[in-house]
C-alpha cells in the first residue's frame, strides 16, 4: 500500500494538469464499481517438483469486486485506479483418505483460497472512442494479503460424504504482493454519463506465496464487468 500511495503522490499534479488543458463539456474523471468471475491457478518455479507426482492439481474459480476511477489524461488515455476484494484459488483433487492403519476409505478434493486487497493502477489506451468504444489495458496491482482459507470434499467409499472449511496457516506467506495485470476492453456509452465495460484480463502475481526453493505464483484470467459514471 505505500507504493500505491507515493504514486498517487505523483500522479495527482498530472490529473489536475490534464483537466486545464482540456476543454470539453465531458468529464474527464468517471467512477465505477466491477466485478470479475476468474479462473484461477498458479505456475511452478520447478514443474517437476514433487507436488506433481501422482496428484491431480487443478485450476479454480476465484473473483474480485470493488470501485475504480479514471482520469482522462489526454484524448485516448486514461489512468485508472481502484480497491477492490480479491480471491485466488486453485487445489487438488482425488486425494486418497488414509487411516492411520494405512486403510484407504474414500477420496477428497481440497482447494485453496487466499484473499487479498487489491488496489490496481492501470493506463487504458483507446483506439476506438465513439458510442462503441475498444481500449487496451496495462499495469499492476499491490495486494495486501487477508487470511487463507481452504474447502475440502470428502467422499467415503461407504458412500457419506463430508465438506469440511478451515483456516490455513500462513505463517511464511508474503503479506504485500506485487502482481502485473493486462488485457483489453470493449464497452458503450449509454449516454453522455453511463457506460458498461467488459474487460478480459489476466493477473500474474510477481510475488511468490512462499519464498523458498519451489516458489508458486498465482494467475488468473477473468472477465470483468463494470458499470461506470461520468462526474
Amino acid at each position: 500500500m505505500k507504493h500505491l500511495l507515493i504514486l498517487l503522490t505523483l500522479l495527482i499534479p498530472l490529473f489536475g494538469k490534464a483537466q486545464n488543458h482540456t476543454s470539453s463539456n465531458k468529464s474527464k474523471f468517471s467512477v465505477g464499481a466491477n466485478f470479475s468471475p476468474n479462473y484461477s491457478n498458479y505456475h511452478m518455479s520447478e514443474p517437476d517438483s514433487k507436488d506433481f507426482n501422482g496428484i491431480d492439481w487443478n485450476a479454480a474459480f476465484g473473483f474480485n469486486t470493488g470501485m475504480s476511477a479514471r482520469f482522462t489524461l489526454l484524448k485516448k488515455w486514461e489512468i485508472e485506479i481502484g480497491i477492490q476484494y480479491s480471491r485466488q484459488a486453485w487445489g487438488f483433487k482425488n486425494l486418497d483418505i488414509v487411516t492411520e492403519t494405512i486403510e484407504t476409505i474414500g477420496t477428497g478434493n481440497v482447494q485453496y483460497r487466499f484473499n487479498y486487497i487489491e488496489a490496481p493502477l492501470r493506463v487504458n489506451y483507446h483506439f476506438i472512442d465513439k458510442k462503441i468504444f475498444c481500449y487496451v489495458t496495462a499495469g499492476a496491482s499491490f495486494n495486501q494479503f487477508l487470511d487463507a482459507k481452504t474447502k475440502v470434499w470428502n467422499n467415503y467409499y461407504s458412500g457419506e460424504e463430508e465438506v469440511v472449511k478451515e483456516d490455513l496457516e500462513t505463517i511464511g506467506y508474503n503479506k504485500s504482493v506485487v502482481a502485473l495485470l493486462g488485457g483489453f476492453g470493449v464497452g458503450y456509452h449509454f449516454n453522455n454519463k453511463l457506460s458498461l465495460r467488459f474487460e478480459p484480463l489476466f493477473r500474474y502475481s510477481l510475488t511468490p506465496l512462499l519464498d523458498g526453493p519451489i516458489e508458486r505464483h498465482n494467475y488468473s484470467i477473468g472477465g470483468q464487468f463494470g458499470l461506470n459514471f461520468q462526474v
